[in-house]
């Protein structure tokens, strides 16, 4: 459900869900105003995105600090920049659409902050801004969603006596 969502999929129910509670284009999980069912669902939000990365298209989906999106997240690429950020939530499309970023983030900057506001302004500059959907997927490279590739994620690699991985064909720890 989740990698069908952030993957804006052409199904009735993804369209419901971004134009009944993310029509400002927040980013996902900032909403608290939602359908138990949906709430549920989102559960899974933050474990999903900690296994996977994004190719922005538009950015709506896409937190600019904490998601995967530019080969590493950004709080951790640049966490000095980060700690000054007014809304560690915002989307890239959101940061994207900002005229004067400065204005995102407690001034003045530290001097570490600065040199790190400088890298952001780079990627930004040279950024193209798309009306496209954002690509979510796994480490892998996969676009499409597998319950077998979640368990491969979640699970790792077991390694077993040979003898025993003749008999016994289960992944169980």
């Amino acid at each position: 459900m989740v990698h069908k969502f952030l993957n804006q999929c052409n199904i009735p129910w993804v369209h419901l869900i971004w134009e009944s509670y993310y029509q400002n284009s927040l980013p996902p999980g900032e909403n608290a105003q939602c359908s138990f069912w949906w709430k549920d669902c989102l559960k899974l939000l933050d474990t999903y995105k900690l296994h996977s990365s994004c190719t922005p298209g538009s950015g709506k989906s896409i937190l600019f600090w904490k998601d995967n999106w530019a080969g590493n997240t950004l709080n951790s690429q640049w966490p000095q920049l980060a700690s000054f950020a007014l809304n560690p939530h915002m989307s890239l499309h959101q940061i994207i659409n900002t005229e004067d970023t400065s204005s995102l983030f407690h001034l003045p900057f530290s001097v570490e902050a600065f040199e790190q506001y400088q890298e952001m302004l780079g990627l930004l500059q040279n950024f193209p801004i798309l009306d496209q959907n954002d690509t979510w997927r796994f480490p892998s490279g996969v676009t499409s969603y597998a319950v077998s590739n979640t368990y491969i994620i979640l699970m790792g690699e077991f390694h077993t006596i040979p003898a025993i991985s003749w008999l016994w064909k289960a992944n169980c720890s």
